[in-house]
């Protein structure tokens, strides 16, 4: 009687098993198939080809948005290069500003809440200068809770949004050029 019962449960596990397999298979198959990408991963094919050898023009180009937008090209399959003559594309960071402004004050007249705005303007050229693509300002915000009794961390809080905001803001670029 025991020898049917583990034949039994060694049946019910391997049908389990498979149930899982198809069902992880169909889940992968329709995200698939409705053009879902991991975040950060569109891929190389999908940017213009005009861009699969690109040089990155910058005001600041050890910044940390033109060192994210660089990785963020590579990962997608684009060879940059710092000559420009050989470069079949210009992706040129025209605005990269953050700033931010006083949302509430309290009592004592102090700031207590702000809005953090990060903007970035990209062109994308040809090697002639003719301009393929001009973006319109791509802005984030976030607001920002600021506290007296913790000025050090408020600091390391605000650096960690506008690290936020830049990495949203290149894989929005990213899309743009891809739907070039």
């Amino acid at each position: 009687m025991s020898a049917v019962r583990d034949r039994i449960g060694r049946v019910v596990r391997c049908r389990r098993a498979a149930f899982g397999s198809v069902l992880a298979a169909g889940v992968l198959l329709g995200l698939s198939g409705c053009g879902f990408h991991l975040r950060g991963a569109l891929g190389g094919d999908r940017l213009p080809a005009r861009m699969s050898v690109t040089y990155l023009r910058s005001g600041n180009p050890h910044g940390p948005f033109a060192v994210d937008l660089r990785r963020a090209l590579q990962a997608n399959g684009v060879r940059m290069t710092d000559d420009r003559t050989r470069a079949g594309a210009v992706l040129s960071i025209v605005q990269d500003s953050f700033g931010r402004r006083v949302l509430s004050v309290g009592a004592s007249g102090r700031a207590q809440e702000y809005e953090l705005i990060y903007t970035v303007r990209v062109e994308l050229s040809d090697r002639a200068g003719k301009i393929l693509y001009r973006s319109p300002p791509i802005r984030r915000t976030r607001d920002f809770l600021f506290d007296e009794a913790a000025v050090l961390g408020m600091e390391r809080e605000q650096q960690i949004l506008y690290e936020d905001m830049r990495k949203d803001i290149v894989q929005d670029v990213i899309r743009r050029l891809a739907a070039r």
